[in-house]
């Protein structure tokens, strides 16, 4: 039976739903429990100091284990009480750090009638991802929109490569929805939250000061 939902409604926010992760037992610095992720998204980090940013990571989940060599894929899956229609999820990732927390390779699977898992059509993610395995460039908090061809299941999970050294993935928010495509923009998104310091300081001189410190440091 096809359940009815509102069309741009937190499909993450209906009763009984509920996430699994991959990496159940994690050792890093997030939080334990993975229904973090389907909480309020960190759009209160916006003007923050920055240790407003790192005291969020308890709010995060990731997946690092202990270990430097993933097991396999990293996939986090989100489950409805009844079968549900939705064509976009939104990942927001934690900051990157500098042994991983990010993706090389990502996709959108849904379960099908037969218990499988099989990937989405016509997959599409705004703003573009980084998948190079490095830790630069990559903005924290930053959510992506993940869209494709409307699906009717009972449960879906982001699937991928995990990176960095430390082979895992860092995510601080999750959400679904069944948007208008032909009305919903993805790129209306807000962008991520800005530190304070950040706007203190323009962008060309963080970028000479840290031209400075390579040339002081050697590193």
């Amino acid at each position: 039976m096809e359940s009815k939902i509102a069309i741009d409604k937190n499909l993450a926010l209906l009763p009984d739903v509920h996430i699994e992760v991959s990496v159940s037992n994690p050792t890093g610095r997030g939080a334990r429990d993975p229904s973090v992720l389907l909480t309020t998204p960190p759009i209160e980090l916006d003007g923050q100091p920055l240790s407003a940013f790192l005291r969020y990571r308890s709010k995060t989940y990731d997946t690092y284990d202990g270990n430097n060599n993933a097991l396999g894929p990293d996939w986090y899956a989100m489950h409805f009480p009844e079968s549900t229609l939705l064509n976009c999820v939104e990942m927001t990732m934690e900051c990157p750090n500098r042994d991983g927390g990010w993706w090389t390779s990502l996709n959108i699977e849904i379960i099908n009638d037969k218990g499988e898992w099989q990937p989405v059509e016509n997959l599409a993610i705004t703003p573009s991802y980084n998948f190079e395995d490095v830790p630069t460039g990559r903005r924290p908090y930053e959510t992506h929109a993940l869209t494709f061809h409307e699906v009717n299941t009972h449960a879906f999970r982001i699937i991928g490569s995990p990176g960095g050294v430390a082979q895992f993935t860092s995510l601080s928010h999750i959400a679904a929805y069944c948007h208008d495509l032909l009305r919903w923009n993805p790129a209306c998104m807000p962008p991520p939250p800005i530190p304070y310091l950040f706007r203190l300081i323009p962008p060309e001189t963080i970028w000479d000061l840290s031209e400075c410190l390579v040339k002081l440091t050697d590193l």
